[in-house]
């Protein structure tokens, strides 16, 4: 009998052994855990190519426009005709109340003015929004209308072509268009 009990001490592990085998365990999940993780921020990596994520609020399409107005100097106020191919948006601005916007289905429009001297100034933002798909050949036209003399003057009939902005590097996401003018 006791020849048939020291066999059977012999083929069960110790109690130090399984704690070795447990404490081995323990590192090999966690070995697996760190390797999954690694996996997962690599995985991330590679299928954006690199690129930065970024918050794309800021990265905006669209079109700046700046010069002097050609209306009379007593002139305060006056009524911007805003046009992005087909679709226009009327505004009015005037010197005492800073800058004016609107929006319309695929663009916003904001005007600036200030009174000179030497002569009064004027800048127009227009922002475009809903069609990501911006083309060089975009026509942007802007007229401003002299309340005190009736006369509407073209400041801007254009075509453009779209300077590309991209602010996470090339061919990273956001990808924005945007465009210079002066009259």
């Amino acid at each position: 009998m006791r020849d048939s009990s020291t066999v059977m001490r012999t083929s069960s592990p110790r109690k130090s052994e399984r704690r070795r085998v447990h404490v081995s365990l323990r590192r090999v999940r966690v070995a697996l855990r760190s390797a999954s993780l690694a996996l997962a921020v690599l995985s991330l990596i590679i299928g954006n190519a690199g690129c930065a994520v970024c918050d794309d609020g800021w990265c905006t399409s669209g079109m700046s426009a700046e010069g002097v107005l050609p209306v009379s100097e007593a002139t305060r106020s006056a009524s911007f005709h805003i046009c992005v191919n087909e679709e226009c948006i009327d505004l009015v601005a005037d010197t005492n109340r800073g800058a004016v916007g609107g929006r319309v289905e695929h663009f916003s429009a904001s005007v600036r003015w200030t009174s000179g001297p030497p002569a009064p100034v004027a800048r127009v933002d227009v922002t475009i929004f809903g069609r990501p798909d911006l083309r060089d050949g975009d026509r942007y036209s802007i007229d401003v209308t002299d309340p005190a003399t009736g006369d509407v003057v073209d400041l801007v009939d254009r075509v453009v072509t779209y300077t590309v902005v991209e602010p996470n590097g090339e061919g990273c996401p956001p990808t924005c268009g945007y465009a210079l003018l002066t009259w």
